[in-house]
């Protein structure tokens, strides 16, 4: 017998700001939106600060298929699909390491969100770092 799905959180009514503040820097909000050509479509809606300083840039607003960080794009979406689709949070330990930069991810966990309870419309998600060597550090987070 299968265990039953407890209803997601609302990011609304569930999660407040000033509570988690000091994990807000590397924390992503991505929608979960229908697609014309497959399930769903996952794009940027709000992006910490210390995951736009790692990446270069910000990518609020752009699909996670075109600006995503990870080993590939199939590998990402395929984290924020399995959240959407069973509606239960994922820890992802699959580690990977970009040439040229001295950190590295350890752990992501995605944790689906729903305005209605029931259908995943948003996925938060916070990473964990792990320093390979000297260099830049987020504040608090080491």
């Amino acid at each position: 017998m299968a265990a039953q799905a407890r209803p997601a959180p609302d990011a609304n009514a569930d999660i407040e700001p000033v509570e988690i503040k000091r994990l807000l820097p590397g924390m992503l909000l991505v929608d979960v939106r229908p697609s014309p050509d497959g399930p769903h479509d996952f794009v940027y809606r709000l992006v910490g600060t210390r995951e736009v300083e790692m990446r270069g840039y910000d990518p609020t607003g752009k699909p996670v298929a075109e600006a995503y960080y990870g080993k590939s794009a199939e590998l990402v979406t395929a984290c924020y699909r399995r959240v959407a689709d069973t509606g239960q949070p994922f820890l992802d330990e699959d580690c990977f390491h970009l040439h040229g930069q001295e950190w590295s991810p350890s752990a992501s966990i995605y944790l689906p969100l729903s305005n209605d309870r029931t259908k995943v419309n948003m996925v938060l998600v916070y990473s964990s770092f792990r320093w390979i060597a000297g260099g830049w550090q987020p504040d608090g987070d080491r």
